[in-house]
């Protein structure tokens, strides 16, 4: 399943009673904070969530496989997210369980 922006507006309103204005303001504000972070070199850290980070990627030699030819891929930086512990373990969770919670669905 996949949660759009709108689907965690509405359960922002339906579990903390948020109007869906407020609800749409925490969630394009805490994305600007992390962006504005990011843009700015910063690292953000979130307990028990994250963290969102910038990584450095290597230049690289790459073949197009249709036509064999060769290309050149500057060093870039590149964002990246590495999940809590807390995370992985809702994640193993889940994982153990998707049987079980898919019987309850249908």
């Amino acid at each position: 399943m996949i949660i759009t922006r709108m689907d965690l507006i509405n359960q922002l309103v339906s579990t903390f009673n948020y109007t869906k204005k407020a609800a749409a303001n925490i969630v394009d504000d805490f994305c600007s904070v992390i962006l504005t972070n990011l843009e700015q070199g910063n690292e953000v850290r979130i307990n028990n969530f994250g963290k969102f980070a910038i990584t450095k990627k290597c230049a690289k030699r790459f073949k197009n496989v249709n036509t064999g030819q060769m290309f050149d891929s500057p060093e870039h930086l590149s964002p990246k997210f590495y999940p809590a512990r807390r995370m992985k373990l809702a994640v193993a969770w889940y994982q153990e369980n998707a049987d079980k919670l898919e019987d309850k669905v249908i």
